[in-house]
């Protein structure tokens, strides 16, 4: 009772479900936009239904910045608007910044393929550091995934302790998609990993094999934990 007594509060959440009832009892009649509609037949694909959809997840931040879903003659109505005290207020700077999103912004996959194309470079410029010679060890195949396996451990607990501190929640997911989808998934690799080791197993005795997936594998894990704990300390 005092925990809510105390609490900031706010009528935001009842007036932006109040006022979009009194749109739709005067307005019950209005169309639904041309691009939300769905084309279930080849009749409706034809008048033009769903044309230019755009679906948030596959957008920058899972959202589709400057698209409208209610019909035209209610475009610029806005129901919620938080207030600036409480939680609301770290919502309201969440939808302000949002809002302010250009629209036509590249897809998701547009930002992590290029983010991906990053880190592919910096995998080039090791391995032009630390070549690999014939029948030698990949040393710079285990930089990379070390390294890449450090730098995910520390982003990990920057990712956590942001949540926890009430960042917003679709900063934390980019930070995620871009750094260790995008750039440490272009820098790390696997696919160079099992091609030497298939290399080191095909020579006259299987152990080096071995011990470059032990190896690997116990380095890679002890870096994700060391970079853990760098940040958590």
């Amino acid at each position: 009772m005092l925990y809510l007594a105390c609490a900031p509060k706010s009528n935001a959440a009842y007036v932006g479900y109040s006022e979009p009832r009194t749109d739709v009892e005067k307005h019950s009649t209005l169309e639904v936009p041309m691009h939300l509609r769905n084309a279930p037949t080849r009749l409706m694909k034809d008048l033009g239904y769903g044309a230019g959809y755009r679906y948030a997840n596959d957008e920058l931040d899972a959202y589709a910045a400057a698209e409208r879903y209610l019909p035209d003659e209610l475009a610029e109505r806005g129901y919620y608007q938080p207030v600036d005290r409480g939680l609301e207020l770290r919502l309201r700077e969440a939808l302000e910044r949002l809002r302010g999103k250009p629209e036509g912004m590249m897809p998701l996959w547009v930002w992590v393929a290029l983010r991906s194309a990053l880190g592919g470079v910096w995998r080039y410029a090791i391995a032009k550091i630390w070549p690999t010679v014939p029948g030698g060890w990949p040393v710079a195949t285990i930089a990379a995934n070390v390294l890449g396996s450090f730098a995910i451990g520390v982003l990990s607990v920057l990712l956590a302790i942001r949540g926890m501190a009430g960042e917003v929640a679709s900063s934390a997911g980019a930070v995620r998609v871009f750094w260790m989808t995008g750039v440490l998934g272009g820098f790390t690799t696997y696919s160079a990993f099992a091609f030497e080791t298939v290399n080191l197993a095909s020579g006259k005795a299987p152990w080096p094999a071995a011990v470059y997936v032990v190896a690997t594998l116990v380095l890679c894990l002890a870096a994700a934990w060391a970079g853990r704990a760098l940040v958590a300390s």
